[in-house]
Formats: structure tokens, sequence, C-alpha cells
């Protein structure tokens, strides 16, 4: 099958609230890898990094929203013994991504949350500038940190991917799931 059938099987797949992600290709040499994942209506992934990587990411089907964030500073350990806290400027504002948009990641400006918020499903096209074992995500350690910034705490996610069987195994790909308005 090509890699666009199985692009349309992803969009196609009776979603659940998780982050599937299918590794595409590889590099044998380490010098790109290329993922696709899904995101169901409601899904987020938090404030995340791309593990110093350069990537592109293009929208395949469906629509998403992207907020881009500036690197943080280092605040020390967390009072409370729950790891590393790390201090956001203010993001920016939220961008829609429709069908066939494409953003480039180049770090140090390599931070950002994708989000879900429509009745649809998505799927994205992530080509990274080698592996992508690990990323680290960064969750809001103060009041009101999601929207304006401020203090987050720091979690290192592996990536999993479905194996090449089956396209719709469950994987973790750094994504959380937030519940929609009014749901």
């Amino acid at each position: 099958a090509s890699m666009f059938a199985l692009l349309d099987k992803l969009a196609d797949k009776s979603m659940t609230p998780d982050v599937f992600g299918r590794l595409l290709c590889a590099c044998p040499r380490g010098r790109f890898q290329a993922i696709a994942m899904t995101w169901a209506p409601g899904q987020s992934a938090p404030v995340h990094d791309h593990a110093g990587l350069w990537c592109v990411e293009g929208l395949y089907s469906g629509r998403l929203l992207t907020q881009d964030w500036a690197p943080p500073s280092p605040a020390g350990p967390s009072a409370d013994g729950g790891g590393e806290l790390f201090r956001f400027p203010p993001p920016g504002a939220w961008a829609e991504q429709g069908r066939e948009t494409v953003e480039a990641i180049v770090p140090p400006q390599e931070f950002h949350i994708l989000a879900n918020p429509f009745e649809e499903a998505a799927v994205t096209i992530h080509i990274y500038g080698g592996p992508m074992h690990a990323c680290r995500t960064f969750h809001p350690a103060e009041a009101g940190a999601g929207e304006r910034g401020g203090l987050h705490r720091l979690q290192t996610c592996e990536l999993r991917f479905t194996p090449d069987g089956d396209p719709g195994e469950r994987s973790c790909a750094g994504g959380e799931t937030r519940a929609r308005a009014g749901r």
C-alpha cells in the first residue's frame, strides 16, 4: 500500500482521545525520521519541544490550532520535590492550520502546542532531523500558566509508535486529552 493509502486509513480510523503515531520511515544513518500522527476531536499535546531536532510538520487532513512558545528559562527544582520547573514567557496567539499547511520548527524556537478542538480528526506528518525517541513536555505548575506563560513542570515523554502491521494500535506521542468546552 502507498503512503497516501496509509494516511487515508489513519484519517478514516475510528478515533479515541489518544495520540496515534505511525513511523513511516527512518534513515538508516539517523539523518531523518518521518512520523504520521492522528489527533482525535478534543485532543491536544501540552507545550513540548522537539529534542533539539529541526522538524517540518504538515497537516495532511483535518484542522488544528497551534500556539508557539518562546524557549523557557530554568527556574530550579519545585518546592514539593516534583521535578524541575521552567518559566515560559507569554505565548504567541493561536493560529488555525488547515489541510496542506506546513510549519518549519528550528531550535531553539521549537516549543509549541498542537490542539484539535474541531469535530473531525486530523492527521499530521512530522519529519525530524534525526531519530526522535523522546521529547520534553511542560505542564502548568501555577494557576494561569497554560494561558499566559509562567512556571511549568518538566516531564519527559518517550515516543512509541504503532507496529508495522497495524496503524490503529495505541501509542504515545507526548499527547494528552483535554476536555472540549461544553462536553
